[in-house]
């Protein structure tokens, strides 16, 4: 940052976000992009005399790629004289990145327009030591009112020692800048940036405790320092301490609140806790201070999830007089399906025993599991969610490949469920997608057909089935909703639904091809916690969306992760299985029952319908076997048939399909 010859270029057009006035020494500015960085911003540093044309070695600011995972910018020096060349801030998952070769800086934290800021007091101790070098009475820094203008109010003026703020905040009022105090400040933020780099570097080794406890020390001495709190708030994140993630972005907030990446964090936080409207609201401010860069992207999709999830509840509302009509007025289908080139009836539909012979399309058990092996289940479920949100690879589910051993008793009991309850051959089956779920009961899942993410089309697996491992929440809503080529969801208005209210223990299995989800039905913020399996008879669900996971690590960010001591021996994988092998008496398959219109009070519209669709009261769906968790056949076209006092037209139906087999009735189809 030593003072050149080399001119400093003019800003381009429209770019200048703020007068400036150039007499008045140092000062950040917008300036052109580097030579292939079109549409990347760029700041220099100008350490110069006061003239109308500053000159300096620049400091250089600019957009990273998409794919890059440290955040939205690279800070780099340009070359001019004997300045280093470039310096980076890596991935996050080298945690190298807070290293003295490796300064942090974040789009965000530039407060615009009125004022351009440091990022970071390290950042901001550097950048004045700098400055301060040149001495204030060199000709760098001389002339009328030679200043600085670093403000540090984005980072939190408050948290800065009170020299160091003198320093940052000078104004061109001032007779001289205070080095020393701003050297001092440099050289403490060395250590404390030196015992950063310590913990990133035990945390990418495994020691996620040592890296822990590393940082509260650090924090103990320093209190005030952003990055410590915010690499103990991504320590405690892959601890799956959340608590400590808490409380470590809460107190980065109150030091910096104008970091997206911490609102980002807190949005998270919230969401765990079941606190979505407080979620909704730390994701707003991302967007209002990331619109356009990846933080705003990630809680611009976190927002629509959450909204779509919370939308689809029941409500205590009747709507027969408006859904009869509709749901009578839904004709049969005049057109064949149709799943394009390549997806054949094979790869979706094959004979599946568990729903022949006139049994319904959605089959119940209660005592699914024995005891041992449900305990190991409930230990791991919130752990192994955790890493399906958290890992580094972005799969969201998990594969089991045919001839593959399990390694955890969530794989175990997917096998054991696909064999001893649906009667299936394992081998059979190309292998088992699954993923865990725990959630607050109070909210819902956006309705939706599970498919392969990557492959696009119309894969679908044989079964989609639910284990439930929690007594709380609303029940999964299955409709007789399938999506082909000419429709994304037919019958436009659904005939008929089966709802199952979650139960410990109990498992529930229906035809992939299903449009389904989960319908809140109070505001409890209980967790909800689910198993999901799917069966994929011919089709493999293509990476990065559904992968074999490995629960041992986070790799590249940690070498060991929580979830390792889920992974059981062999020897307790199969004492587990023989011990599921001897109770097939003790599963209870429970039986479905059917809702009169006059029970059907309330209604929901599952969030997307065109219609609000009859169903039945919250007190019902508490009142099945035992008294407790109903499993419901609701048949909406027969009791609207009741109600307008016709008879049954199901044989009129039949014969309309006949030529395409494509009957309205669910168990027909």
């Amino acid at each position: 940052l030593a003072p050149s010859s080399a001119p400093a270029p003019a800003p381009a057009p429209g770019m200048l976000l703020e007068p400036i006035d150039s007499s008045s020494g140092p000062f950040l500015r917008p300036v052109p992009a580097l030579d292939g960085d079109a549409g990347h911003v760029s700041l220099e540093l100008f350490v110069g005399p006061g003239s109308a044309e500053p000159q300096g070695a620049p400091v250089s600011l600019r957009q990273t790629p998409s794919d890059r995972k440290s955040g939205p910018l690279l800070l780099r020096r340009r070359g001019l004289g004997s300045c280093p060349l470039a310096f980076e801030t890596p991935d996050l998952s080298e945690p190298s990145f807070a290293s003295d070769a490796s300064w942090s800086l974040q789009p965000e934290l530039f407060h615009l327009p009125g004022t351009l800021a440091v990022a970071t007091p390290r950042l901001g101790h550097r950048l004045l030591a700098a400055v301060a070098d040149a001495g204030p009475e060199s000709e760098a820094c001389s002339g009328r009112g030679a200043g600085v203008r670093l403000l540090c109010e984005a980072t939190g003026a408050a948290s800065w020692p009170d020299d160091v703020r003198r320093s940052a905040c000078w104004r061109p009022a001032a007779p001289r800048l205070e080095s020393c105090a701003s050297v001092r400040a440099a050289e403490s933020a060395g250590a404390e940036d030196a015992s950063i780099s310590k913990a990133w570097e035990l945390l990418r080794v495994g020691e996620q405790s040592a890296a822990a406890a590393m940082l509260r020390t650090l924090i103990a001495k320093a209190p005030h320092s952003f990055d410590a709190h915010f690499a103990l708030a991504v320590v405690s994140d892959v601890r799956h301490d959340g608590r400590g993630f808490r409380e470590a972005v809460g107190r980065c907030l109150e030091i910096n609140p104008r970091h997206a990446h911490a609102w980002l964090f807190k949005g998270m936080a919230d969401s765990s806790r079941g606190d979505y409207e407080a979620a909704l609201a730390a994701f707003a401010r991302v967007l209002e201070l990331d619109a356009l860069g990846v933080r705003g992207a990630q809680a611009a999709s976190s927002s629509e999830v959450i909204r779509k999830n919370l939308a689809c509840g029941l409500r205590a509302e009747p709507c027969w007089a408006n859904a009869l009509p509709r749901i009578l007025a839904q004709r049969p289908r005049d057109v064949p399906v149709e799943l394009g080139r390549g997806l054949g009836r094979g790869l979706v539909a094959r004979p599946r025993p568990v729903f022949g012979g006139g049994r319904h399309c959605v089959q119940v058990w209660d005592d699914a599991l024995g005891s041992e092996l449900l305990s190991h289940l409930r230990e791991s479920v919130d752990d192994l969610c955790i890493w399906g949100l958290r890992n580094p690879q972005q799969c969201q589910s998990f594969w089991l490949p045919r001839g593959a051993v399990p390694r955890t008793a969530a794989e175990a009991a997917g096998r054991l469920l696909l064999e001893e309850v649906l009667g299936e051959r394992a081998d059979d089956f190309a292998g088992i997608e699954w993923w865990c779920k725990n959630q607050a009961a109070r909210l819902g899942a956006h309705f939706h057909y599970d498919t392969a993410l990557q492959d696009g089309g119309f894969p679908r697996a044989a079964y989609a089935s639910v284990l439930y491992l929690s007594d709380v929440g609303g029940p999964t809503v299955v409709l007789d909703q399938v999506a082909d080529m000419h429709c994304d969801r037919w019958p436009e208005v659904p005939q008929e639904g089966h709802l199952v209210m979650p139960r410990l223990n109990r498992y529930m299995v229906f035809p992939g091809e299903l449009r389904h989800g989960c319908m809140p039905v109070d505001d409890c913020r209980s967790p909800r916690y689910v198993i999901l399996f799917n069966f994929w008879a011919r089709h493999t669900p293509s990476a990065p969306s559904c992968q074999v996971p490995d629960f041992s690590n986070y790799s590249p960010v940690s070498e060991w992760a929580v979830t390792s001591k889920y992974l059981l021996s062999q020897e307790a994988l199969r004492k587990l299985a023989a011990v599921e092998r001897q109770r097939h008496r003790a599963r209870r398959q429970v039986a479905l029952e059917s809702c009169s219109p006059h029970e059907m009070d309330c209604s929901s519209d599952f969030g997307d319908l065109p219609l609000a669709l009859p169903l039945p009261s919250l007190p019902r769906l508490r009142s099945g076997p035992g008294g407790v968790a109903a499993v419901l056949r609701v048949r909406w076209r027969t009791c609207a048939e009741e109600l307008a006092g016709r008879g049954s037209v199901g044989d009129v139906v039949a014969a309309k399909c006949e030529a395409v087999g494509i009957p309205l009735d669910l168990n027909s189809r």
